[in-house]
């Protein structure tokens, strides 16, 4: 994963992947040392940085539990803004198929545990009974579960189309209603790299 260590400055939409400079130390797990070691120009003396996701799928959660969390978009997006207000949380992007909920977020290293609690609380509201399928990822897991979720090989069907544009949908919303930064953006663009790469070397 860190060969995909690229900082993203100010993610915009429609340009997730304009990448400026090489991290010297990625890998969100937690995320990036700081200090002098890129070549962006920047100072990175920002704290350390890790991705945790708190979610559930087909895998887990049988469709009545699933069906729950059909949210509109108008409901993922207040639900983002308030989820970051003022938590652990520092980033937070949503992601809603019809076989998945992912919450992605990005907190400060030894508040994995408090922005994990955070989200599974608020999905446990919305379906009381929930939490027992609920799965969590923090640090390279969560980039592992991330990529395989881009590249659609956790997908109902592996390898449908759909999940790719859902993915750079839910980044996009992120920048949109302003939950998300450069710890995202840099996901952002190695997970949909990466999903790309597994479909142009696999059709």
């Amino acid at each position: 994963l860190g060969a995909y260590g690229r900082r993203v400055v100010a993610p915009n939409v429609g340009g997730l992947e304009r990448s400026a400079g090489r991290v010297g130390q990625p890998g969100w797990g937690g995320g990036y040392s700081g200090g002098d070691h890129h070549s962006c120009g920047e100072s990175c003396d920002a704290e350390r940085a890790v991705i945790v996701i708190v979610g559930l799928s087909h895998h887990e959660a049988p469709l009545e539990v699933r069906e729950r969390y059909a949210f509109d978009p108008a409901e993922v997006e207040s639900a983002a803004r308030a989820l970051v207000y003022g938590e652990a949380l520092t980033e937070l992007m949503v992601l809603v198929t019809c076989n998945r909920v992912e919450f992605v977020g990005a907190t400060s290293e030894g508040s994995e545990t408090k922005a994990q609690d955070h989200l599974a609380a608020f999905l446990e509201r919305r379906a009381v009974g929930a939490s027992r399928y609920l799965h969590r990822y923090q640090g390279p897991s969560a980039l592992r579960h991330l990529f395989r979720v881009t590249a659609s090989l956790e997908s109902l069907v592996v390898g449908e189309p759909q999940i790719l544009g859902q993915v750079k949908d839910a980044f996009e919303a992120g920048v949109r209603i302003g939950t998300f930064g450069p710890e995202l953006g840099q996901l952002a663009a190695a997970a949909l790299r990466c999903a790309r790469r597994v479909r142009r070397e696999t059709e």
